[in-house]
Formats: structure tokens, sequence, C-alpha cells
């Protein structure tokens, strides 16, 4: 049911993943929640996606910024181009989200880069559909290596605990005002 809403509502999820994994068996994983909710996320489609990003979403910052993680020195954040004006609308600044909270199937990158601005890896947030983890807004993340496989995947601890202070933005934050295209 997942993977038909995703076709449906997201271009992020592209017609060959979804058709290649409607001819293959599903890998799914549960939710990291302990509400003992049973909804399936199909991973792989996903995953099949996650190298694709800078063809199907738009960057939403005008230029790189400092990262806050300590896996590069400047990130570019990617937005599905249906979610881009919902993303635009969480300022950093305050506190609030001022639309609905982003649809399930939404793909949110962020590119990691070097000091001479390379990709060195990829940080991936996906909505998935209501009830699939509750803890964390039905968001599902992967930490990819710079061709885009992933190296951590699910209810990433490290990934919550930084994003925990923005529930009240969907678990996202802003690009601020002055980087914006």
């Amino acid at each position: 049911m997942f993977l038909i809403h995703c076709c449906i509502v997201s271009s992020l999820l592209f017609v060959v993943a979804c058709t290649d994994a409607m001819e293959a068996p599903a890998t799914t994983s549960q939710s990291g929640s302990e509400s003992g909710n049973t909804e399936t996320f199909d991973e792989q489609v996903v995953l099949a996606s996650i190298p694709d990003y800078a063809d199907e979403l738009i960057r939403i910052n005008r230029e790189p910024r400092p990262s806050r993680h300590a896996l590069a020195d400047t990130v570019n954040v990617w937005v599905a181009p249906e979610a881009a004006d919902l993303y635009r609308s969480v300022n950093p600044d305050t506190e609030g989200i001022t639309a609905d909270p982003f649809q399930a199937g939404t793909m949110l990158v962020k590119e990691h880069l070097s000091m001479d601005g390379s990709v060195v890896g990829l940080t991936v947030m996906v909505k998935a559909d209501s009830g699939f983890d509750p803890d964390v807004a039905d968001w599902w993340w992967a930490r990819t290596n710079a061709a885009g496989v992933a190296v951590e995947k699910g209810n990433i601890g490290y990934c919550v605990d930084c994003h925990t202070p923005a529930s009240s933005t969907d678990w996202v934050f802003g690009v601020p005002l002055d980087n914006r295209p």
C-alpha cells in the first residue's frame, strides 16, 4: 500500500524504482517505535532512489552552509519540488511550521561536502505513512557514502537526538533566510 501511495503522492520514488520494486519481493523494515505498530516501509525502493537525488530534487539553499555534522565541512539541502514551499516555510529563527506536516513519500537529502566541494556522503530523511514510527513523526533516516550506498539506516539514534529540538517543525530545520535562492 505504501508503494502505491508513494508513487502517486511523490515523484521522489522514481517510476523505474517503483516498477523494479513491484517486480521483486519487497524488503521491508519495521519502525523503531515501541508502539507495537507493524506498518512496513519499503526501504529498498527508497535506497534505490537515493543516488538520483540531484536529478529529481531541488537544492533549497543558495550557497553551501556550515555543517552541524562532523561528517563534512559544508552541506547543501535538497528537497522534493512538491515539498519545497513547505520546507521554505520553516524559518530556523522561529519555532513552528507554517503549513501541514510533510506528506508521506517526501524525501529530504543533506549533501555533505568536503573543503573542496566534493560530495563525501549524504543524510536522507523520508516521511513514511502515518503510524510507521510515531515517536519521530514517521520519519526514516539513512546515512550514505559518496556513492549513495547506505552505511546506516532506519531510526538512527544520533539523527533522532539532533532533530528532536525541531519536533515543532515536523523534525526539520529550515535554511537561513539569507541563504535561499
